[in-house]
């Protein structure tokens, strides 16, 4: 039996999404304590801090809305997705990859960890003057790297640290990163960084703080690069307008569970295949674990507009006792409050006379824990390998 609630699936309170596209709504603060979590453990983790041009590019292409999915977690980095939170009602705590930037590399210095940066061949600055810039300011930082031309097509690079970072801009520094995923086995945090290295060198200057606090950091660089006006245009009056007329145009709709019988598991494995791929995620991908699991306690398709959304899964272990044993939403329907609403309408009818009830999740996963902390789940243990995938579990538990 398996957890099934994918780190990605933010749910809700956790996340934001535009263009389909889930973004984190976690603090400056948790960024960082995740950041500290990957780095000490064995995994591969992709930060992609995603602007407006990001979305708009997604909206525009498949593959590059496919592969903002695949990344671990997904930072606002823009003052137009705050003005996009606010028209929902949300607070989105922007964190430009210049400032996560720094973070990391102070990270990485104290603990003597080792870096490698791919960076663009025709760029503003060289591997060699980063290099020394990275090192001025972090004098024990282990700094290797080496230049690409774009695009990058065939060319590979034997990558051997802990971190990587790359500058190749959208979206060829995001493909590039994921293409590490499973290939660069010591790799525990990839990130894109854009223009941000620039700024250390001094090619380009960044935008005095209070420009940068009041969101007008597009400003100054329309004043420091004319040349980029056409990509200012599109994240300052392109993507806002975009941004409202999806929000004038749709309409939230209900989910509904349906009870999945056993001529439903091809759409079940469908579901799992489609959200499998990370550490913190133990997918059922075998026909037989699904028959089990209905023989065992009770399994829905969740339905929203016509569509199968995802699969929710729970069994009565006794009189008073419950166990949520799967959840996940489709990577496409991810962030829209699908399982906050899914969670409320299981523990609210279906368990509402259950006295306790169980889950489990990955110690990893900030955004499922402060999720279900808000409907009154406290952590009860931690298990190691508890599915014989060499990750821990967290037991949590909600009494009546």
């Amino acid at each position: 039996m398996t957890n099934a609630l994918l780190f990605l699936e933010y749910m809700n309170l956790s996340t934001f999404s535009i263009f389909g596209i889930p973004l984190s709504l976690v603090s400056r603060g948790e960024v960082r304590d995740g950041v500290t979590r990957w780095l000490s453990g064995n995994a591969f983790h992709r930060i992609a801090t995603v602007g407006p041009e990001f979305l708009l590019l997604a909206r525009e292409s498949k593959q590059f809305h496919a592969n903002l999915l695949q990344a671990d977690v997904r930072v606002a980095d823009g003052i137009g997705i705050t003005i996009a939170g606010w028209l929902s009602g949300k607070h989105i705590d922007r964190f430009p990859g210049a400032d996560i930037l720094h973070e990391i590399l102070k990270e990485a210095e104290k603990r003597n960890f080792s870096m490698f940066l791919a960076i663009r061949k025709d760029g503003l600055s060289s591997l060699d003057e980063i290099q020394t810039a990275l090192l001025k300011k972090y004098p024990r930082l282990k700094v290797t790297g080496e230049e690409f031309a774009l695009p990058i097509n065939n060319q590979q690079s034997t990558i051997n640290t802990s971190i990587v970072f790359s500058n190749f801009g959208a979206p060829e520094q995001e493909y590039f990163l994921e293409s590490l995923r499973g290939r660069a086995e010591h790799v525990k945090l990839a990130m894109g960084v854009g223009g941000a290295f620039d700024f250390l060198t001094g090619k380009i200057s960044r935008a005095p703080k209070l420009l940068r606090i009041f969101g007008f950091e597009w400003l100054w660089r329309l004043l420091v690069q004319p040349s980029r006006w056409r990509r200012i245009f599109r994240a300052v009056i392109v993507f806002p307008c975009s941004v409202l007329c999806d929000f004038l145009m749709n309409t939230p709709l209900p989910v509904h569970l349906k009870e999945a019988t056993h001529t439903d598991i091809p759409l079940l494995l469908d579901i799992e295949n489609k959200v499998s791929g990370t550490c913190i995620y133990s997918p059922m991908v075998k026909e037989d674990e699904w028959n089990e699991e209905m023989r065992k306690g009770s399994v829905y398709l969740i339905e929203k507009g016509g569509e199968i959304v995802g699969n929710v899964s729970y069994e009565r272990k006794g009189e008073n006792i419950a166990h949520i044993s799967g959840l996940v939403v489709a990577p496409r329907f991810q962030g829209q409050g699908i399982g906050r609403e899914v969670l409320s309408k299981i523990l609210e009818e279906d368990l509402k006379d259950m006295k306790r009830i169980d889950l489990v999740t990955h110690p990893d996963n900030m955004i499922a824990q402060k999720l279900y902390r808000s409907f009154g789940f406290v952590i009860e243990s931690r298990k190691e390998n508890y599915w014989g995938d060499g990750e821990p579990r967290l037991v949590m538990v909600l009494q009546r």
